[in-house]
């Protein structure tokens, strides 16, 4: 993962952050279920991305550059955000169980103690991924790798839609504004069909990603269930048709 990548990846985090604090003191309380929802996406793909980058990008780094520990410092950064992200997490499944308990001064109260830490990781992770230009590394294989084994361990119907309507797609003059790679059918559904749902939020996102006239800023995440079951039901459509059409070896 190069350090561009890196700096977008990071700024969803940010946007999304940033469209959970502003929006948190304004949701029903019929809508408590759902905004929970989006929240602990939030949390699954920032405490996925981290995992990953630990588990592959890291090791794959100090293993090419050969320099043992290369990566101690982001490392750290990450063991600062650990017993904030664990807090987080604890009470938004807290929540889940009960929608009812949700208080938006608890949930903020919580960010309020990550953010200094976040703040501080996702600003200097960009630069020291940069500084290792100097070294022969294959930055594309090893952000592939990352990639893949995010993908596998994180939930497709959380992931797609907080990485979505949270994407600048204006960053470096729109070079990112397909990422994240999806099907046609998906993006489809998710740039035209939601954003024609009446009272539907747009899950609260930041949403610049939403193009071509669709929604620029959002009210309350009503339709996050709506959008990720619906997202669920086309990724186990598209399985099933690969599969159906996959070629049968004969022996």
């Amino acid at each position: 993962m190069d350090a561009s990548h890196m700096a977008l990846v990071h700024n969803v985090f940010i946007r999304g952050y940033n469209s959970i604090y502003q929006q948190a003191p304004h949701i029903r309380p019929a809508d408590y279920r759902d905004f929970v929802g989006y929240c602990l996406a939030w949390h699954e793909m920032v405490q996925g991305h981290h995992d990953s980058e630990e588990e592959v990008l890291f090791p794959g780094i100090e293993e090419a550059t050969g320099v043992k520990g290369i990566m101690d410092g982001e490392k750290a950064e990450h063991a600062s955000l650990h017993a904030g992200l664990s807090s987080l997490a604890t009470y938004l499944r807290a929540c889940t169980a009960q929608p009812g308990s949700f208080e938006s001064s608890a949930l903020l109260a919580i960010m309020d103690t990550l953010a200094p830490a976040l703040a501080t990781h996702l600003a200097n992770e960009p630069p020291a991924l940069a500084s290792l230009a100097t070294y022969a590394i294959d930055m594309k294989d090893l952000s592939d790798k990352t990639a893949k084994h995010s993908m596998a361990r994180t939930s497709v119907v959380n992931l797609l839609p907080m990485l979505w309507f949270n994407l600048d797609v204006d960053f470096e003059d729109g070079k990112w504004n397909n990422f994240p790679p999806i099907s046609g059918p998906v993006r489809w559904v998710l740039t035209w069909l939601l954003v024609g749902l009446p009272d539907n939020g747009v899950l609260a996102g930041s949403s610049n990603s939403l193009q071509s006239g669709a929604v620029q800023g959002t009210s309350t995440p009503s339709c996050w269930g709506i959008v990720s079951t619906l997202i669920q039901h086309i990724d186990q459509l598209l399985r099933l048709t690969t599969m159906k059409s996959a070629p049968t070896s004969t022996h």
